[in-house]
């Protein structure tokens, strides 16, 4: 043999063995892809509804990391991990569809975790179309649930139910003191129907409505709607709209030097960006919440709403408002469905139709609160029917519980008339 032939086999030799490091390594990858659950987050990252959506990231994060803290999910006598593949809606319609469609054809998910606010209705078709369940942590549209959606659930109540809350509250407990209110919200699926509810629920109380707006989403001068409001001046002042719109009629109602007897905001309140952006100038607004870390609640993942709450603060650094636990319910959702139909990763269309099966008969104790879907036909399809929302109020830079169906859940008396800033 001489030398060129020497070198020629010595390449040969270099090369299968390289090659049967590559295929030991492709192996190895595809075994490690096995054991872990594909799962799509679709949500707004960037756009009108950003804040909503860090809200939602912060839950489902939250949710992913204790699972795969514990190994992954148990099914049979294996654990599996999860891992979440975010996309952004960028706050619209269109974008949330592709992303969605993106999620089943090009990243092949397991399921969806679903997006913030009304960008959900523009799911449902494209996760029918590829048989690809979806349960939203946090849209509150009543829009959704009135498509009647077949692989589409939801843990969050809609707006029209949480804002019942406060409402039924401020009429039990002040029975002759509100004869006038007022309602503004926003031309949004979720703002209007839910302004529309409190709307038909005052009026179903016998309170005179003095006056009724719907605004345009986006708007930056709030302040000729406070003048006309503060003109008016109702008893109850009622303010359906999205974080960043709160942001800009506070300092309005405060430039103009008014604040109603009672003020009920939603959504918003019970997100840690509120009391963060407004500080003192929340004092005395009410909100609606179908949870509080304080409520006597348990579940065997989490344990406790107390210690759901406190392990949330110690990775985020604020106690979790309800989105953010109804985003941690909606993995536990998953993980339990997961595991009833003992479905290992990767799921065949087969598997996901059992999966979106047995998430429909899902009825768990969380801390969370009772997790259990509407599965009659009706404007609550698959929808969480097991929440009863409750009314807080900011005293002392602390959003108390003020009212709820169950009096174990009250931690403070209403304050009513609330003082005007001058008297603050």
């Amino acid at each position: 043999m001489n030398i060129t032939e020497s070198k020629v086999t010595k390449y040969i030799g270099l090369l299968i063995i390289l090659m049967m490091l590559i295929i030991s390594l492709s192996c190895s990858v595809l075994a490690k892809e096995e054991d872990i659950f594909n799962i799509g987050v679709v949500t707004s990252l960037t756009g009108e509804f950003a804040k909503g959506g860090e809200i939602t990231v912060r839950g489902y994060n939250f949710w992913a990391d204790a699972v795969n803290e514990q190994g992954g999910i148990l099914i049979g006598d294996k654990r599996y991990k999860v891992k979440l593949i975010y996309l952004d809606d960028r706050s619209d319609n269109a974008t949330a569809a592709k992303a969605t469609e993106r999620l089943a054809l090009i990243e092949k998910v397991d399921l969806i975790l679903g997006p913030f606010g009304d960008t959900t209705i523009a799911c449902v078709p494209i996760c029918e179309k590829y048989s690809i369940p979806m349960i939203d942590g946090s849209c509150e549209a009543p829009q959704l649930w009135e498509m009647q959606p077949e692989w589409v659930f939801g843990t969050c109540p809609a707006g029209p139910m949480n804002i019942k809350g406060p409402l039924d509250m401020l009429n039990e407990k002040l029975v002759s003191k509100i004869k006038t209110f007022a309602v503004v919200g926003i031309n949004r699926p979720y703002d209007s129907k839910t302004a529309e509810k409190a709307r038909e629920i005052g009026e179903g109380f016998g309170w005179k409505l003095v006056d009724y707006e719907i605004l345009p989403s986006g708007l930056a001068d709030f302040s000729s709607i406070v003048t006309k409001i503060k003109k008016a001046d109702p008893d109850l002042f009622v303010v359906s709209a999205l974080l960043e719109d709160h942001f800009k009629i506070i300092p309005a109602m405060k430039d103009y030097n008014y604040f109603p007897k009672a003020l009920v905001m939603h959504y918003g309140p019970t997100a840690p960006e509120f009391i963060d952006n407004l500080g003192e100038d929340a004092e005395y607004i009410i909100g609606a919440s179908p949870w509080t870390p304080e409520m006597k609640l348990k579940g065997e993942f989490f344990g406790t709403a107390q210690e759901f709450a406190k392990n949330f603060k110690a990775a985020y650094g604020h106690f979790p408002d309800y989105t953010e636990a109804a985003c941690g319910a909606a993995g536990i959702v998953a993980a339990e469905a997961l595991k009833e139909i003992g479905a290992t990763p990767p799921l065949s269309i087969e598997k996901r139709k059992e999966l979106k099966d047995a998430i429909a008969n899902v009825d768990i104790d969380t801390f969370y609160g009772r997790v259990k879907f509407m599965t009659e036909k009706g404007d609550k399809f698959y929808h969480c029917i097991e929440l009863f929302p409750s009314a807080a109020q900011f005293q002392g830079g602390k959003l108390w519980v003020v009212g709820s169906e169950k009096e174990e859940n009250i931690e403070k008396q209403l304050i009513y008339p609330a003082p005007s800033w001058e008297e603050r």
